[in-house]
C-alpha cells in the first residue's frame, strides 16, 4: 500500500531495503527515505575495499543496464525483501560488488517455497514474479500486488495460474523413511494402493486406511506409492 501511494504520486523510490522500512510502536509499516538519487545509490554501494555495502543487494536488473527505472524496480526490491523475510538470507548477496550485480542480472534464486517448505506455493509464485528479470514480467503495479496478497489463494491472479504452477512443480512429498533397500514382500499391498489410486483417477473417490503396529512399514508402503505417482497430476498432503 505504501508503494502504491508513492507511485501514484509519481515517485520511484529506487532504494527500498530493510533500513528504509520501519515498524512503528503501533505496528504500522512505514517506508522511509524517499527520492534517493540513482547516481547516489550506486556510488555509495561500494566500500574502499571493493566489498558489497548498502542497497546494491536490492537493486533491480534494469538499474545496472543503464535503462530508465520505473515503479517495477521497486516491486523487484519488494520481492527481495519478502524473500529475505521468509528465508533469513538475501538471495543475491555476495562478497564482491561485481558478483552481486551479476546475480541480479543472470541468476534465478531457488523458488521461495522450495527453499522454505512452510511457504505456500502461492507466496513462492508471487515472489518469483516480483523477481522477474524483465520489468514487464512483474506485476502491473504495486496496487495489484497489494490486492493479490490480500486475496491470497482466492485472488484472481492465483486462480488463473494455480494449475500451471502445480503442473510445473510436480512436487512429490518426501515421507521420512529409509530407502536404502527395495521394498520386499509387500507387492499385494502396494497393488491394492495402486488400484485405489487408479479408481481416484477415474473419478471414484475413496479412502484407504493403513493400520498396524509401529515399525511394520506402513510409511514405507505409502512412500513407495508416492514414488509411483510422481509426476502425475496429484496433490499430496503429508503430516507427521
Amino acid at each position: 500500500a505504501g508503494l502504491a501511494a508513492i507511485h501514484a504520486a509519481g515517485i520511484v523510490h529506487r532504494d527500498l531495503k530493510p533500513e528504509n522500512v520501519l515498524i512503528t510502536d503501533d505496528q504500522q509499516v512505514r517506508i522511509m527515505d524517499l527520492g534517493v538519487a540513482r547516481l547516489t545509490e550506486l556510488s555509495t554501494a561500494l566500500t574502499k575495499e571493493g566489498q558489497f555495502a548498502g542497497s546494491l543487494c536490492y537493486a533491480a536488473p534494469e538499474q545496472f543496464r543503464g535503462r530508465s527505472v520505473g515503479p517495477a524496480a521497486d516491486l523487484y526490491a519488494l520481492g527481495v525483501l519478502l524473500y529475505e523475510l521468509a528465508t533469513g538470507a538475501n538471495p543475491f548477496r555476495h562478497d564482491e560488488a561485481a558478483a552481486v550485480m551479476r546475480a541480479h542480472l543472470e541468476e534465478l534464486p531457488p523458488s521461495l517455497d522450495q527453499r522454505e517448505p512452510d511457504v505456500s506455493l502461492f507466496l513462492g509464485a508471487l515472489v518469483a514474479k516480483l523477481l522477474a528479470k524483465q520489468p514487464r514480467e512483474r506485476f502491473d503495479g504495486a496496487e495489484m500486488v497489494r490486492a493479490t496478497l490480500e486475496g491470497g489463494e482466492s485472488s484472481p491472479w492465483w486462480q488463473s495460474r494455480e494449475h500451471a504452477v502445480l503442473q510445473s512443480r510436480a512436487r512429490r512429498v518426501r515421507v521420512p523413511v529409509r530407502r536404502e533397500t527395495p521394498l520386499y514382500g509387500r507387492e499385494a499391498d502396494l497393488a491394492r494402493l495402486r488400484a485405489a489410486w487408479q479408481r481416484a483417477r477415474d473419478g471414484q473417490g475413496n479412502t484407504v486406511l493403513l493400520q498396524g503396529e509401529a515399525g511394520i512399514g506402513k510409511s514405507r508402503l505409502v512412500d513407495a506409492l508416492l514414488q509411483d505417482v510422481d509426476g502425475e497430476d496429484a496433490q499430496v498432503l503429508y503430516g507427521s
